[in-house]
């Protein structure tokens, strides 16, 4: 909230040395992209996952582990809307609200194993959502009676959902069948900069490209269980002692785990930091 208090009252300042002649220009962005970001604590635990149901399909007689196919969470679409009021000819402001979403499906995350009563599957399907509320301040650079190269900057806040799921099926079947999920909500802050161009092929129609760089943390995730577990999501890992190995998890906690056998105990956060790449358009009222 700070940054959002800091970035008004510049807006505040600027609005009172604004020509009283000048009229201002109200329009409206909407962008549609891809984002780049690199949540570790949920790539690590999905690893980790592999790594421990490989040894416990290794460990049982009557199975034995075939393949595995588990990747990490890389980028999501994103969608954004913006109202930009133009203060002068170069300086503008907006407000806006976006969508970011981000999953692994079935075939992201899964392991094939051989049972007496069949091939199956296992899958851990994860679901990652952001919407963000952000103010912006534009600078612009003609380069032209139709192109303008601009720079910009934001802060705002976010709030989250992370969701993850277990799951089997045979393989001869499409459905599958859950055993346990986590639903989880949390919130955080998020800092903007980047760099567009944009050009008006009709009048008060633009259409513009820009990269962003993004911070994005969202933490402090509530939730519950379908095993009537409510309340913190933890990332810790756990010394599995059967296979003597530690295993990051994600999980909900009444009240933080505690003990030798736990480690690295702190509140799970994910971490949407990173770059976005969008094109759109700016429809002006």
């Amino acid at each position: 909230m700070k940054q959002i208090r800091v970035l008004i009252l510049f807006l505040l300042i600027t609005l009172l040395f604004i020509p009283h002649t000048y009229a201002v220009d109200i329009s409206l962005k909407l962008s549609l992209g891809q984002s780049f970001f690199n949540p570790q604590n949920i790539n690590r635990f999905l690893d980790d996952w592999a790594i421990g149901k490989k040894k416990e399909i290794e460990a049982n007689p009557n199975l034995t582990y075939i393949e595995g196919n588990v990747s990490e969470l890389r980028s999501g679409l994103e969608f954004t809307a913006e109202i930009l009021v133009a203060i002068t000819s170069r300086i503008t402001v907006g407000i806006g609200a976006g969508y970011l979403y981000s999953e692994l499906i079935e075939d992201k995350a899964v392991l094939t194993f051989e049972a007496n009563w069949g091939t199956w599957l296992e899958v851990k399907p994860i679901k990652i959502s952001a919407l963000p509320l952000t103010i912006s301040g534009y600078y612009f650079f003609p380069l032209g009676s139709s192109f303008r190269l601009y720079v910009m900057g934001g802060t705002g806040k976010v709030w989250g959902k992370y969701i993850v799921r277990d799951a089997w099926r045979p393989t001869e079947e499409d459905d599958l069948y859950y055993g346990s999920f986590q639903r989880t909500s949390g919130r955080g802050s998020m800092v903007l900069a980047g760099l567009g161009f944009e050009y008006e092929f009709e009048p008060g129609i633009h259409i513009f490209f820009e990269g962003l760089g993004r911070m994005c943390q969202i933490s402090d995730f509530q939730g519950e269980s379908n095993q009537e577990e409510s309340g913190t999501l933890y990332y810790f890992e756990e010394h599995i002692q059967d296979f003597d190995i530690w295993q990051a998890k994600n999980q909900i906690k009444a009240a933080a785990p505690s003990g030798e056998n736990y480690r690295s105990v702190q509140k799970a956060t994910v971490d949407l930091s990173g770059l976005s790449i969008r094109i759109g358009l700016v429809i002006k009222f």
